[in-house]
């Protein structure tokens, strides 16, 4: 790949003016009217489950958010892809009851004949009490062959199409450089399914990367780009030596994210769009200069 060489000063200046312009943004950043409501109809598809079983959802499958059952995306359209494993909530279990002639509460299951004959004669009352919760299996919408197309913009997750300025050769040259430089800083890159619909993560005990297999190659490198600035800056060596305020999850984030933003302009794979919503998700609108 033809790289116009710079001098340090030229490429701290371009890292700066790239951060410095992103900050901007991120301050100024709002969410189109449009596409708030694009969101809640493509929520409206889904069922609707109470707060808890919602937080139990995520606590299993962070970033969960469109859950269903496996028939209930089926009518929808969409199958839940191979391998994914399904998340738990909880469904109240019912069970029939009915008075009996000393008014005392019994399932119907018990009824003799001729209680039975009352309770379909209406003499007897008959009465649905739930006694019970049961787990029952759900799944999350980024687990199923659902389009991009179909997702709102405002997703969590939602697959992102990167432009890049450069012939297909020049990608494929970036991508394996960068796969390189990952092998030699002793990262084991692998690529599969995730306990999440987060699309790939650094995991420090082991010093490997995990990214999602559903990823097309331009997502896969940016992906990867977050991961690998993560391993370089939040290690367990470079993490000890930081305050307790620099490490909340939104300043590692804001830091791995603008990393993976700055090489990946300076390479010709655009990500404005998508790090500018990425980081201001984190920050909440609020860009503290210190954290980078």
């Amino acid at each position: 790949m033809a790289i116009k060489q710079r001098s340090k000063i030229d490429r701290e200046e371009k890292i700066k003016q790239l951060t410095d312009s992103m900050n901007e943004a991120i301050k100024n950043y709002q969410t189109d009217p449009k596409d708030e409501i694009a969101l809640l109809e493509s929520l409206s598809r889904f069922k609707s489950y109470s707060v808890k079983n919602t937080l139990l959802a995520r606590a299993q499958y962070k970033g969960a958010y469109g859950i269903a059952s496996y028939k209930d995306f089926q009518k929808l359209g969409y199958q839940v892809q191979k391998g994914e494993k399904s998340l738990s909530i909880f469904a109240p279990k019912t069970e029939n009851l009915f008075k009996d002639e000393e008014d005392k509460l019994r399932p119907v299951k018990f009824a003799t004949k001729q209680q039975k004959e009352k309770i379909k004669n209406g003499l007897l009352k008959k009465i649905e009490k739930r006694t019970s919760y049961v787990t029952v299996p759900v799944f999350d919408i980024t687990q199923t062959d659902c389009p991009p197309e179909d997702y709102s913009k405002l997703y969590p997750n939602k697959p992102e199409n990167f432009a890049f300025k450069g012939t297909e050769e020049d990608f494929d040259t970036f991508s394996k450089a960068l796969n390189h430089y990952a092998n030699e800083q002793g990262l084991q890159v692998k690529v599969g399914k995730t306990n999440s619909a987060a699309k790939g993560y650094y995991v420090p005990s082991t010093n490997e990367i995990v990214l999602k297999d559903i990823l097309d190659s331009r997502e896969m490198t940016k992906v990867l780009l977050h991961e690998i600035a993560h391993s370089e800056m939040h290690n367990f060596s470079k993490l000890a030596t930081k305050s307790k305020e620099m490490r909340t999850a939104n300043v590692l984030e804001y830091q791995a994210e603008m990393t993976a933003y700055v090489v990946s302009s300076n390479f010709g794979l655009d990500s404005e769009d998508y790090s500018k919503h990425y980081l201001a998700s984190w920050t909440k609108r609020e860009v503290d200069q210190t954290v980078y």
